[in-house]
């Protein structure tokens, strides 16, 4: 079911990058749309981040 969780880490980093991107190029017409991307961003890398109790041999912090 889970597949290695650093590639799946990985893909979760590219595609904030790129929404990032997206929300740089568009700032000059939707500042706060930037700000809500930026800080969606955080909440999707802290959800990463975050030890998973299924993998139960190796703690990330």
């Amino acid at each position: 079911m889970f597949g290695c969780s650093f590639s799946h880490h990985h893909v979760a980093e590219e595609s904030c990058f790129h929404v990032l991107h997206m929300a740089h190029v568009l700032w000059i017409e939707n500042l706060h749309i930037h700000g809500v991307m930026f800080v969606l961003c955080q909440v999707i890398l802290l959800l990463h981040n975050r030890p998973s109790r299924v993998k139960g041999s190796h703690f990330y912090h």
